[in-house]
């Protein structure tokens, strides 16, 4: 970029951002102005590593505007190589909202009942106290599979539906416990659960139906594999909610091996 064209930018985007910093300032969040050059994705990447950041807060889209893929270019890579929790904000979600005036009222957390799931719940905690929000917890109680190719038989209709009331059974226990001891730590908290086989989906159909102001999932939930970033549920609501999420990473600092992309880009730079 040409030396005179940059400063321009540069002088532009510290405009910007010197208002953003005043109307936080002015609602009690103290900021730093930084300005970097660069890609932008591996620039935010790369100062989030440099300064241990716990959080990288994405708008879905940017100066691009609105498109009909659900997150931008510049998000989608931020997503797939950050080592840290992202909260990313739908652009048309709160449009129109000022600084210091979004309430997170009523909060889902979804809970598959492992305690790699309730990863999520002390920042749950922490947010329902701040905002004196009420907490939703919700389990989707999975439909069992059964491939083939044939139509199952009653017996099988039998034992699945057995299966399925059993675990909802659990679930139940599980949720009702774990509302009791919210409760005795002053949290306002609400039970749900949901039989699907499409959980992903239905915790986003929850979320729409509740009309809920933010989802808390982690990163990883009973049967996440630890080489992957993302569980598939928090990959799915990365890609599919239509509330701002937060995905907590539970496996922060964990080293990932590269891909063949990474390997191959610092194998040839410039290329």
């Amino acid at each position: 970029m040409d030396p005179v064209e940059w400063e321009i930018l540069r002088a532009e985007a510290h405009s910007h951002l010197a208002k953003s910093e005043s109307a936080l300032k002015a609602s009690g969040v103290v900021s730093t102005l930084e300005l970097v050059q660069g890609r932008a994705a591996e620039q935010i990447l790369q100062f989030g590593k440099e300064h241990e950041v716990d959080l990288i807060v994405l708008s879905s889209h940017g100066e691009g505007g609105l498109s009909g893929w659900v997150l931008s270019g510049t998000v989608q890579k931020v997503v797939a190589r950050a080592h840290t929790s992202v909260l990313i904000v739908p652009a048309y979600a709160h449009e129109g909202k000022r600084i210091g005036e979004l309430r997170f009222d009523k909060i889902l957390v979804p809970l598959d009942c492992s305690p790699r799931a309730e990863c999520i719940l002390p920042l749950a905690t922490a947010f329902a106290h701040a905002h004196e929000s009420t907490l939703i917890v919700a389990h989707i109680v999975p439909e069992p599979e059964m491939p083939r190719r044939m139509p199952p038989s009653p017996e099988d209709v039998a034992l699945a539906a057995q299966l399925t009331e059993r675990n909802r059974r659990e679930a139940e226990h599980y949720l009702n416990e774990l509302q009791h001891q919210l409760s005795a730590q002053g949290v306002r908290t609400e039970v749900r659960i949901v039989v699907s086989s499409r959980r992903a989906r239905s915790i986003r159909a929850l979320a729409e139906r509740e009309n809920v102001d933010l989802v808390l999932v982690s990163a990883h939930g009973r049967t996440g594999d630890a080489s992957e970033r993302y569980g598939g549920i928090a990959a799915r609501l990365i890609q599919e909610s239509g509330k701002p999420v937060v995905i907590l990473q539970d496996l922060a600092g964990v080293t990932h091996e590269a891909t063949a992309a990474e390997k191959a880009a610092r194998s040839h730079p410039g290329h």
